[in-house]
């Protein structure tokens, strides 16, 4: 399989595009901090944190579907974490919970075989979760019978879901 992935034409153009962007961005860096002496530290870790990403991305998808799902899921749980806290949602503790549920469950049905096709990924209800997640972080103030700065919460809610 990675064999495979290694061959196909379109992840051998992305691969190419992806790492000649990071070698003229390192290229870019390094010509304004060494040799025209611009202040590029800040820019310096954010490339660096791209460094440890873009090889993480790969092997997810050379590893495979799953492992790629699992990583997005992954990823998606820590961007809401990181999100609530900077946003103070985690102070709505229902409405943060239907978020992590909505998500849970996109990535539980990317995983599971569609019964009708047989293809991995219930596609149809994979493209209709996230209506139902957004009804139902939306359903959270009536169910709590509050109205009071909700709609706030509600659109910090639907925004961290997607």
């Amino acid at each position: 399989m990675i064999q495979e992935t290694l061959n196909n034409a379109v992840f051998q153009l992305y691969a190419a595009l992806i790492g000649g962007l990071i070698a003229v961005t390192g290229l870019i860096l390094f010509v304004l901090d060494k040799v025209l002496h611009k202040n590029v530290t800040s820019v310096w870790r954010i490339y660096r944190g791209w460094l440890i990403m873009v090889p993480i991305v790969f092997a997810c998808v050379l590893l495979g579907r799953i492992v790629m799902i699992l990583g997005v899921f992954a990823l998606s749980i820590y961007g809401f974490i990181e999100f609530t806290r900077a946003t103070r949602l985690d102070q709505n503790a229902w409405i943060t919970r239907m978020v992590y549920l909505g998500i849970i469950t996109v990535a539980v049905f990317a995983l599971v075989r569609d019964l009708q096709t047989g293809y991995f990924g219930a596609y149809g209800l994979f493209m209709a979760l996230p209506v139902y997640a957004i009804s139902l972080i939306l359903l959270v103030p009536i169910l709590q019978n509050r109205y009071e700065e909700q709609l706030h919460s509600l659109a910090l809610g639907i925004t961290g879901f997607i």
